[in-house]
């Protein structure tokens, strides 16, 4: 009986021995898993936070292609009234006086101060050279279009 009690506590130890290894390693394994899903979580929120500033860069990127977009618009006006500002600095020559009083009777269907016949064309600037002008017969915004004749400015007809 002796030997079978001695017999059965090996068994016993030799069981619960190996349960014991068994155990441990389970429990180091868990241990491991949760370290990695710890580590796997903290990697992830900041991929996240990355995400959402690359998504922030992305929108001020848009907004900076935007702006200089603007920009290259606006030095184009201004370059255009420098441009314009330059023009009426300089003093008008009498062509540049006659050019805007030609423009102006030439201008196609405006009728301010367009004049109803030759002669009134070249009442309103002698100097004016014989060419076709715009005239307004019925009168400044009344009845029919303006037509095209050419004018004799050295006598008005």
């Amino acid at each position: 009986m002796a030997k079978t009690f001695v017999f059965f506590c090996a068994f016993l130890l030799g069981v619960t021995s190996g349960q014991h290894s068994n155990h441990l390693r389970s429990i180091k394994e868990d241990t491991n898993l949760r370290l990695d899903y710890e580590t796997l979580k903290i990697q992830f929120e900041d991929f996240k936070e990355e995400m959402k500033e690359l998504k922030s860069l992305k929108e001020e990127v848009n907004e900076l292609k935007f702006l200089k977009e603007e920009m290259k618009e606006l030095r184009s006006k201004i370059h255009q009234q420098n441009l314009l500002l330059a023009s009426y600095a300089s003093p008008p020559t009498q062509d540049h006086h006659q050019l805007d009083k030609t423009n102006m009777l030439n201008t196609v269907g405006s009728k301010g101060g367009m004049p109803r016949s030759c002669h009134e064309a070249r009442l309103a600037d002698p100097s004016l050279p014989t060419d076709v002008y715009w005239i307004d017969p019925d009168g400044q915004g009344v009845g029919e279009d303006p037509i095209q004749v050419n004018c004799d400015m050295s006598t008005g007809k």
